[in-house]
């Protein structure tokens, strides 16, 4: 209770030269005093009894021009810098080390050549270059507001802000679930979407609710997003199995059962012939990256999801 965080900035151009020729002037803590003058000027009338903890740092924006060299790679504050608007740098290193790590490790066990590690900087360096750019410009604009741009960010912005999809933007923007990963220059690693309207390559997979059939415990429910949640590489195979009215009257999950019977299998060979490359295309990857059951960090998990009627998984929308 009665307590704030403050962020602000302490000028440079103070009128005792000894203390601007003082380079620990510019590390010191902010006095009790020296925050009391600052709010003031903004909040008349407001009182601060006690700093907890303060500090002092310089503002930096930055990005390195390539996030590899030859062996060499970074990463994180040190490929990019930029202000805490929005607090996305810790998210930034992480997806910077997560995208290098599994590169890394398939490379260096032999799953993969060495023309992989470039996908690094491709893809990883115009986020790095966009968080710099937008933050650099969101700060300098809220810092030096003045005049009508002043009033603007006061009595217009939080009213544009109050529009769902104007929120959802920014949030999903904020949050980086928005990035987007371009095709591969050889699309080896990101390729290009030959389905109309469909969920594009290097985008976040979409979030929904997956019926999981288990022999014991009968229909269980769960979401894509927790059975993605591993250390391994996920492989999606959807097949697409047509609804009828007889599927209708049976349940979805009692008439895919007699579906992928041998005497229904035959009656409908587009879903046979669905089956039997998904099962070929299982067993390449499995042969080319490993099943994660021998080890806890390298293979490829399979899942195999049908969809009643649909060619792909519909994803689940929250609406509030």
């Amino acid at each position: 209770k009665n307590r704030w965080r403050l962020i602000t900035i302490r000028r440079t151009g103070v009128s005792d030269g000894e203390i601007v020729l003082d380079p620990s002037y510019y590390t010191k803590a902010p006095t009790r005093e020296e925050l009391q003058t600052l709010v003031q000027k903004v909040v008349p009338g407001s009182l601060i009894d006690e700093v907890l903890w303060g500090s002092c740092y310089s503002i930096n924006s930055r990005c390195a021009a390539a996030f590899k060299h030859h062996n060499a790679f970074i990463a994180g504050d040190a490929a990019h810098i930029h202000p805490p608007l929005g607090h996305q740098g810790m998210n930034v290193g992480i997806q910077d080390a997560h995208n290098l790590g599994w590169k890394l490790a398939l490379v260096v066990n032999g799953g993969a050549m060495s023309s992989l590690l470039d996908t690094y900087d491709q893809e990883r360096r115009p986020v790095g270059e966009s968080i710099v750019y937008y933050t650099s410009v969101g700060y300098k604009e809220l810092i030096e507001a003045k005049g009508w741009v002043k009033w603007s960010m006061k009595n217009v912005l939080p009213m544009v802000f109050s529009i769902n999809a104007v929120n959802r933007a920014l949030s999903h923007s904020m949050s980086m679930t928005s990035i987007r990963y371009p095709p591969s220059l050889d699309e080896t690693l990101v390729g290009r979407s030959h389905i109309p309207g469909a969920i594009q390559p290097g985008q976040r997979a979409p979030d929904a609710y997956l019926g999981m059939i288990n022999e014991k415990r009968g229909t269980e429910f769960v979401r894509l997003h927790q059975l993605l949640a591993t250390p391994h590489s996920s492989l999606l195979l959807l097949v697409r199995v047509p609804m009828t009215g007889e599927s209708e009257q049976k349940g979805f999950i009692g008439w895919l059962g007699e579906m992928l019977g041998a005497h229904q299998a035959r009656k409908d060979p587009g879903v046979a012939r669905a089956l039997e490359s998904a099962v070929h295309l299982s067993a390449d990857v499995s042969r080319r990256t490993g099943v994660p059951s021998r080890s806890p960090h390298t293979g490829t998990r399979l899942l195999l999801i049908f969809t009643a009627g649909k060619a792909s998984i519909v994803p689940s929308v929250t609406r509030r």
